[in-house]
């Protein structure tokens, strides 16, 4: 047969074919060809990528992978840095359709507080970074590093420089001994991470066992079980805490980060979170969850409201007057020179934290006191009465009627 062709660069053209029967059917015509690449490619030339658009299990998990190696090169760290839970570093901006990569260099003996932002750039040796606090180097710099410069500590939006504390004689520079560090392991992660995290799913499993062998039915079984494991939960991890903390340990207390009260005191924490969660959060916005966290030592006012009751891990550090509303953060504790120091903070009664309000240890709030949303208040700062915003906090005026 004759065949109408038509090529790219020698246009169209007649072409004889020879017919052919199928390999599978002897009784079925076909024809033949053979496929091949035309295309010529001249070297080097432009690639646009929309790095939006990427996504799936394929292309997405590789760009992703890509990104992350990019990142890993991107921080960098001297000796002795601790970043605390939730802080961030902002080596990767997206600046329309593109994404910058910039890299991030952490001084000697630097402490990166919860819910930080450390942008790109050197940053100084013995930075203390506050809670909530942003800081690059077009502000504070990395000296030389063969002469590093005095402690900083910077706190607030915009960041703002603080005389250091003077905590330096407390033992927690002391490098640990071996029993030390295997206790930190065998509570730290051994417990802390294997442990407490299945702790649920193996109550439940006993739970269900032993209501099954009472003769109930599977669904009666589950029911009970699903029902009670929340509470007893609940009272292990008070347990816990009754057995490892000393009783009003924290309210104005400091321990080395090496040290037996320290990792204790955290193990405590870990099990409020895992075990009295679940409970707690299911009484968030309400004050039913009050006669527990009074158990544990919280001191909280009648009709006190709380929107995250998990926030008072503190436990003897939280005072909170009555009729009080609090939908913000309470760091009651922080480390500096390597000390875990926790101080009570008191809330008057009446008084209302909005979202994303931060308050740390060591602060007093008058009665009747709001803190405008996103404010912070740092340690030891004491507000009278009043409507206060800000980071940190100051007093704000108020319209008259509103």
């Amino acid at each position: 047969i004759t065949l109408l062709v038509e090529r790219r660069g020698e246009g169209e053209f007649e072409a004889d074919v020879e017919l052919t029967s199928s390999p599978d059917d002897p009784n079925r015509t076909i024809v033949g060809f053979l496929p091949f690449d035309t295309r010529r490619v001249e070297l080097p030339f432009d690639i646009s990528i929309d790095t939006g658009s990427i996504g799936g299990p394929s292309a997405g998990l590789a760009f992703t992978l890509t990104v992350i190696d990019g990142l890993s090169d991107a921080l960098s760290t001297a000796a002795d840095v601790f970043m605390a839970q939730g802080c961030r570093t902002n080596s990767l901006d997206e600046e329309g359709d593109l994404l910058t990569l910039r890299p991030l260099r952490l001084g000697r003996g630097a402490f990166i507080g919860n819910n930080s932002v450390a942008e790109s750039g050197d940053l100084p040796h013995h930075l203390l970074l506050g809670v909530s606090t942003p800081i690059g180097d077009d502000s504070y710099r990395q000296q030389l590093r063969t002469r590093a410069g005095p402690p900083l500590v910077v706190a607030g939006n915009p960041p703002l420089s603080f005389a250091q504390t003077g905590d330096s004689d407390t033992g927690a520079e002391q490098k640990p001994g071996w029993g030390l560090f295997m206790l930190r392991v065998t509570i730290g992660d051994l417990l802390g991470v294997a442990l407490t995290p299945a702790m649920p799913f193996i109550l439940v499993s006993v739970l269900l066992v032993a209501t099954s062998r009472l003769g109930l039915s599977e669904l009666s079984s589950a029911i009970l079980s699903l029902l009670t494991a929340p509470w007893i939960l609940a009272l292990m991890a008070l347990s816990v805490q009754k057995i490892l903390v000393s009783r009003g340990w924290g309210r104005h207390h400091a321990t080395p980060f090496w040290s037996v009260r320290h990792f204790t005191y955290f193990f405590a924490q870990d099990c409020f979170f895992r075990w009295a969660g679940p409970l707690l959060n299911t009484m968030a916005e309400s004050s039913l969850g009050n006669p527990l966290l009074r158990a544990f030592g919280c001191r909280l006012g009648s009709n006190v409201l709380l929107r995250e009751p998990l926030q008072t891990f503190d436990w003897y550090a939280v005072d909170i007057g009555a009729n009080s509303v609090v939908d913000g953060q309470l760091q009651l504790h922080s480390f500096e020179n390597r000390l875990l120091s926790i101080k009570t903070s008191t809330v008057g009664a009446g008084s209302a934290l909005n979202a994303g309000t931060t308050l740390m240890g060591g602060a007093e709030l008058g009665e009747g006191t709001t803190l405008a949303a996103g404010s912070l208040v740092l340690k030891e700062m004491v507000l009278p009465s009043g409507v206060h915003g800000g980071s940190p906090a100051e007093p704000v005026a108020v319209e008259a009627g509103s």
